[in-house]
């Protein structure tokens, strides 16, 4: 997801828009990509990483790993010990996923 220069999102708006509650916000960075694998992390100040948790997989056992490459902005729904991660962005939510789909419908309309 490529917002527009106008249409521009910012980490904060996402609490709006997905019912989440912010548990750390260090700078408001622009959202400018949603990644769900951390193998193909895309490492622009505007990468939001979607911390999935599944049956046979959990996204939340990857942050430290993504920090260190240099994403800033994770989206949670298991409490991790964010002040470990001082430059971090850190929205916690229910579901990881309904989270990534609540942001794709806002940016379709």
């Amino acid at each position: 997801m490529v917002p527009d220069s106008i249409n521009m999102l910012q980490f904060s708006q996402l609490k709006q828009i997905t019912n989440g509650n912010i548990l750390q916000l260090s700078k408001d960075r622009p959202v400018t990509h949603l990644l769900i694998d951390s193998r193909k992390a895309i490492l622009q100040e505007g990468s939001v990483f979607f911390a999935i948790k599944g049956d046979h997989h959990d996204g939340h056992q990857y942050i430290q790993e993504l920090y260190n490459a240099g994403i800033r902005q994770f989206v949670i729904e298991t409490e991790i010990i964010h002040q470990h991660y001082p430059d971090g962005n850190f929205l916690f939510v229910k579901s990881s996923l309904d989270t990534l789909q609540k942001i794709a419908a806002n940016h379709r309309t």
